[in-house]
């Protein structure tokens, strides 16, 4: 009759676009796995950063000792790599200084909820809905038997039966 050909398409597009949310929803969580990720990393450099300057605070005693005992020269080899490490140091200060900006900003927008949960997230693969990874067994059967999973179940099975006969 030229209707199934239309309810086809009308059926076809909603697929696409849940989809399409679906893969949103992926890229949403690597998108706060990797901050939580850089998070991490920005606590190590703070470490990093510690042991640095320990270690610059003993190389200048060093340095203080082989003044007073007339090695110049290697006072200066010494104070060669004090440079060294104060640059590097320098360097992590500045990357974490802007990484703590960038956290400030995230935060004062607030766009992203999901950012401020500890909770590990999945997508579902049917709907597109984040449910809560090891969530209690009865809250993952209720979002398996709710309208919109339900709904989209049957889109899809729709769409395959169409594609398989028609």
């Amino acid at each position: 009759m030229g209707y199934e050909e239309t309810f086809y398409r009308f059926l076809q597009g909603i697929m696409s676009d849940v989809e399409r949310r679906i893969r949103r929803g992926h890229e949403r969580l690597a998108l706060n796995a990797k901050k939580e990720q850089d998070m991490k990393a920005a606590k190590g450099d703070d470490e990093k950063i510690s042991m640095i300057t320990d270690h610059i605070s003993q190389l200048l005693n060093e340095i203080e000792s082989l003044g007073s005992e007339g090695k110049v020269e290697e006072a200066q080899g010494v104070m060669k790599l004090v440079d060294q490490l104060k640059e590097e140091k320098e360097s992590l200060v500045q990357m974490n200084t802007d990484d703590w900006l960038e956290r400030i900003a995230i935060a004062k927008s607030k766009l992203n909820p999901m950012s401020s949960q500890e909770k590990q997230m999945e997508v579902c693969e049917t709907c597109g809905a984040f449910l809560i990874v090891g969530d209690a067994q009865s809250r993952v059967d209720d979002h398996l038997q709710g309208k919109q999973h339900v709904g989209y179940a049957r889109i899809k099975a729709a769409v395959d039966e169409m594609k398989v006969g028609g």
